[in-house]
């Protein structure tokens, strides 16, 4: 059973401006067996499949934020008691007690505002089951994974087989997107640098956190935008990012959560006010105008707009707007292999 993001995901489930890097690292990743992706919170997530749920490891964007592992069963409930066994060898279990493997939810509790408690509620708002027990994942953990002929992860049933195919090229993508390579905390290949924080786009939990001028410009979109309540709202990956001295871009949902939710890109200056972004999208040789996109995300890392629309179970078409000099420049699509 083979898992691609965003599909599997929306199936089951204050920046501080950089230069541009001279290699760009993508927002989606997929190597053979397991998958990651990106927030425009800067948490992000690696993957794979484990039975009929996913196994994942993922990490906050702060330079102290801790990796964690844990099991997402799909369409039961999650245990808070498993391990991940390596050649018949458990190195990694979560146990019931809170203080040793707290619960994702538990995780993200202290702010409402943090990238974890952003990547909960994106979690529950596709119907992922919750993090019930997440145990720290350090590279130690990796390297046994990687190492592996035989991983397995389970919480009281059958054990489930892990692949450990992809693994690696995974984990050192997820260091690479938050600036881990060569730091003391690198999942992949850890070395003697102190981490430091990622590029993050600042959480909006709630609508009420919009100033009014941006939030007059979101509400009357009711034409294009489906109107949805607090909590969907807070689940949705809503952010906002200083862009340069001047210019923030927000995005808003226009619709609930979930598989291609489209999302509303609003451009608010000192000079002007806010109003929707214009998105110019080269396809087949022409540009055409669209100011709505699918799940649209802030790619912090490349600088990048990004948005990606599920065509089918192994199709995803993805458009990207470079921000440069000081503009969102012409979005370019490509597609998966799927397609």
């Amino acid at each position: 059973m083979r898992l691609t993001l965003p599909t599997a995901l929306a199936a089951a489930m204050s920046l501080c401006p950089v230069q541009a890097n001279a290699v760009e690292v993508p927002l989606y990743k997929t190597a053979t067996d397991w998958s990651g992706y990106c927030l425009s919170s800067g948490a992000c997530t690696i993957y794979t499949a484990a039975g009929d749920g996913l196994f994942s490891v993922f990490r906050g964007p702060a330079a102290a934020d801790r990796a964690y592992a844990c099991l997402f069963p799909i369409g039961e409930d999650a245990p808070t008691d498993w391990s991940l066994q390596v050649d018949g060898t458990a190195v990694l279990s979560a146990s019931d007690a809170a203080a040793l493997s707290p619960s994702l939810a538990e995780l993200a509790a202290t702010d409402a505002a943090t990238p974890l408690a952003a990547f909960a509620r994106k979690l529950a708002g596709v119907g992922l089951t919750p993090c019930a027990s997440a145990a720290p994942f350090t590279a130690e953990h990796a390297a046994a994974l990687e190492e592996a002929t035989v991983a397995e992860v389970g919480g009281g049933g059958t054990p489930a087989a892990v692949s450990t195919t992809g693994f690696t090229a995974l984990a050192l993508w997820l260091d690479d997107r938050q600036n881990r390579v060569g730091t003391t905390t690198a999942l992949a290949r850890p070395g003697d640098t102190p981490p430091v924080d990622a590029p993050s786009a600042t959480v909006i939990a709630m609508p009420g956190a919009l100033p009014d001028d941006v939030a007059k410009v979101w509400n009357a979109s009711e034409d294009e935008c489906e109107r949805i309540d607090d909590a969907a709202f807070s689940q949705a990956d809503a952010a906002s990012v200083a862009l340069d001295g001047h210019t923030t871009l927000y995005l808003l949902p226009c619709g609930r959560p979930g598989n291609n939710a489209p999302t509303m890109a609003i451009l608010a200056t000192k000079v002007a006010q806010p109003a929707p972004a214009d998105l110019p999208t080269v396809v087949e040789g022409r540009t055409s105008d669209e100011s709505l996109a699918g799940s649209l995300t802030w790619d912090g890392r490349n600088r990048d707009l990004v948005s990606s629309w599920s065509m089918s179970a192994d199709c995803t078409m993805t458009t990207v707007w470079p921000y440069r000099d000081g503009a969102i420049q012409r979005g370019r699509n490509s597609e998966s292999a799927g397609c």
